[in-house]
């Protein structure tokens, strides 16, 4: 769920372990909508056959390696025998916490505190080759292109290269999907629900021609290449529009803003600078230090790239010492200054 559990673990007698409890339905195997949809309550294949046994539900205890990691990714393998849902998060948050615990023996509640703002995003390292050997004729090309030669994927607020990936990112999700999806109507009704990037990464790394190719334009067949080249213009375009000429002067954290939004007060465009809390921030959907990303233009203000939902609660705990545990808490829902 919105929950985000970015680590986890129950200590006993020096032991770890992580268990997923709760009642999950148990459903019979030509149940083909496994609760995702209405189903026809008159057909027996659609009824609850009780629940899954509790000590069957998802956990690792004392696992050899030391440490658990997750962050709402697929906690089960694949040979797990019951369904719990289709809606798992994408493995990235999980694969970098992993990275991080691997790279030394030992770790202290500051490594965890790292650990908690790194903004590496792996995500972005996955589908930024493909950016960085696209070409535009917008006369900002070339400036853009230089801030993103040394990038890592690391989506620091002050930087400009995250700036860059997330309007191409998002201007290729739009010229590759819209049309398939019936036009801008209905893809912009879905867009405030998933960003498309797992669907974009198959697409690029399969070279899908199909996927590529504008519906809309019945005489000529567009490649991946080409629409890539599109989106990248029209994502300078909008920067230029929105953050000016100089390259060198735009800043992640100038469009990533974590907002605390007042009800109903933010709607009011007079009224919102003075109720609303704003702070630049770096990260993305995708980092350990998350802060999802609004891909859809903000109601009242037309903003892109806001940060929606990040962690309201940040917690480090000390197990040995509980007294040097370090917890930390956003400003609340109301926005009070």
């Amino acid at each position: 769920g919105d929950v985000d559990r970015a680590a986890a673990g129950v200590h006993h007698a020096g032991q770890i372990a992580a268990v997923s409890p709760g009642r999950v339905p148990l459903r019979y195997a030509d149940n083909d909508l496994k609760g995702l949809v209405p189903a026809p309550g008159w057909e027996a294949r659609y009824d609850w056959a009780g629940f899954i046994p509790a000590e069957q539900t998802p956990r690792e205890v004392q696992p050899a390696r030391g440490w658990i990691a997750t962050a709402n990714q697929r906690v089960h393998d694949a040979d797990y025998p019951h369904f719990l849902t289709s809606e798992w998060a994408p493995p990235y948050r999980q694969q970098r916490i992993e990275q991080l615990l691997r790279a030394r023996s030992r770790h202290s509640i500051d490594d965890m505190a790292a650990m908690q703002a790194d903004v590496l995003s792996l995500a972005t390292q996955r589908l930024l080759p493909w950016l960085q050997r696209t070409r535009s004729e917008h006369a900002l090309a070339g400036a853009a292109q230089s801030a993103l030669q040394n990038f890592n994927g690391d989506m620091k607020a002050e930087d400009s290269a995250p700036l860059i990936f997330w309007a191409w990112s998002r201007q290729l999700v739009r010229a590759v999907f819209i049309d398939e999806l019936g036009g801008p109507a209905v893809y912009e009704r879905v867009l405030g629900a998933r960003s498309f990037r797992d669907a974009l990464e198959g697409v690029l790394e399969r070279n899908d021609a199909w996927w590529c190719d504008d519906k809309t334009t019945a005489d000529k067949a567009e490649t991946c290449e080409q629409l890539s080249q599109v989106a990248l213009t029209r994502a300078l375009d909008e920067l230029q529009r929105r953050h000016g000429s100089d390259v060198s002067r735009w800043r992640w954290g100038d469009a990533h803003v974590a907002r605390s939004e007042h009800r109903p007060f933010s709607r009011v465009k007079a009224l919102a600078p003075l109720f609303e809390v704003r702070v630049p921030s770096g990260g993305d959907s995708y980092t350990l230090n998350v802060g999802r990303v609004g891909v859809k233009p903000d109601a009242t203000t037309g903003e892109l790239y806001l940060n929606e939902h990040a962690p309201s609660l940040r917690a480090l705990y000390d197990l040995g010492d509980p007294s040097q545990s370090r917890v930390m808490h956003s400003s609340g829902q109301s926005g009070l200054p």
